[in-house]
């Protein structure tokens, strides 16, 4: 999963900060498909985990 080189990208070294940003990608992903997937490719990759949560508060 690319989620790893995204948190990495934005700076977040937390275990804590990272499961719960993965489990936001993990949540928009399995309610929007693929759709999600394409729409993060417009956001820098330090961006993305902090548009997927704001996504999955949606």
């Amino acid at each position: 999963m690319l989620v790893r080189r995204w948190l990495d990208a934005a700076g977040i070294a937390d275990p804590r900060l990272r499961l719960a940003y993965t489990a936001c990608v993990r949540t928009v992903v399995a309610r929007e498909g693929d759709a999600a997937r394409l729409s993060a490719r417009l956001l820098p990759a330090s961006l993305r985990p902090y548009g997927f949560s704001l996504v999955a508060l949606v």
